[in-house]
């Protein structure tokens, strides 16, 4: 009687230890009775965006009746600020659909060497949809997705001496690469931490070139010669154009890559915050464009414009 007693104990210690050292090898993360992650569907989250930025001009522009240069205008640089905005929808090998805005403006001076400073405006609203794709017990996941976007960007050669204000309308084409680092917390509850690669390259679908004078006049209120647009240099000028909707030469292009770092730090049953941090380097170019007056035959270089941001957005947020 009393060696099954001691048996009998002797199991009850060897189960309870065994259950010990299972909840010790579990994500400290995993919470009996909280929301799995495949119910929390819809996720959003704000905060502040901050980039070193650079801006090169290409003059080399074949214009008519128009002499070359004296000399070109330096590249610009200097620091942006501003607020980056995402809400999503994402469910395991589902469809994925995300709304993203980008703002910058200013964070000091965007100058060069001549001492030619500009005023940036830096908008670009974005809506993308794809799959998500799982590998290997969902520890992995891809997600390819295309959508369509609006890129507005503003340069202002201080103080209203000439703006420049581009708008591109554009489709996106890219992927997230994601590595769920806990996916016992992915099957249970939420991602404790995920580690990501986005990739977007953004394919023009339309671009336009609005050019503003000093004061704020431009070339359609009648204080500016005829204008024509899209004209060889041994051609006369047949219509005059409007040049807040300049055609640019060549297409406009766009790379975006980022490294996306998301912590889930809560584990509630209806609502888990976000937290997420972001290094990203994007690139956009828009050829150039020769505006012709007709009545002196002279023309108007517009220089191609490259630019590159090299950056880090940090948000917070919540997934329900």
């Amino acid at each position: 009687m009393r060696t099954r007693r001691h048996l009998l104990l002797l199991s009850m210690i060897l189960a309870g230890d065994s259950s010990f050292m299972k909840a010790l090898n579990q994500p400290s993360c995993i919470k009996p009775g909280s929301k799995p992650f495949v119910e929390q569907i819809w996720a959003t989250s704000v905060g502040p965006l901050f980039n070193f930025a650079h801006y090169a001009f290409d003059n080399n522009v074949d214009c008519c009746n128009t002499a070359p240069l004296c000399c070109e205008f330096p590249p610009a640089q200097g620091y942006l600020v501003g607020l980056h905005f995402e809400f999503t929808h994402s469910r395991p090998s589902k469809w994925y659909a995300n709304l993203e805005f980008d703002g910058e403006w200013n964070a000091g001076y965007v100058n060069n060497t001549a001492n030619t400073f500009l005023q940036i405006k830096d908008y670009r609203p974005e809506f993308d949809f794809g799959y998500n794709f799982f590998i290997h017990k969902n520890h992995y996941y891809i997600t390819p997705f295309t959508g369509l976007g609006f890129y507005y960007l503003s340069t202002e050669i201080k103080n209203d001496v000439l703006t420049n204000k581009y708008n591109n309308l554009y489709v996106p084409i890219g992927f997230d690469l994601t590595w769920n680092v806990h996916p016992d917390c992915f099957e249970n509850v939420v991602e404790c931490f995920t580690a990501g690669l986005t990739a977007e390259y953004r394919i023009d679908a339309w671009t336009r070139l609005k050019m503003t004078t000093n004061e704020g006049t431009t070339c359609t209120d009648g204080t500016c010669p005829d204008l024509c647009c899209d004209t060889s240099c041994d051609q006369s000028c047949p219509t005059t154009c409007n040049p807040e909707k300049i055609k640019l030469n060549s297409r406009t292009q766009g790379v975006h890559v980022e490294l996306v770092f998301n912590w889930f730090p809560t584990f509630n049953e209806k609502v888990n915050f976000i937290a997420t941090g972001a290094p990203f380097f994007d690139w956009n170019r828009f050829g150039s464009a020769c505006i012709t007056s007709c009545e002196s035959d002279a023309g108007v270089p517009v220089p191609k414009l490259t630019r590159w941001y090299l950056g880090f957005h940090a948000q917070m947020g919540i997934r329900f």
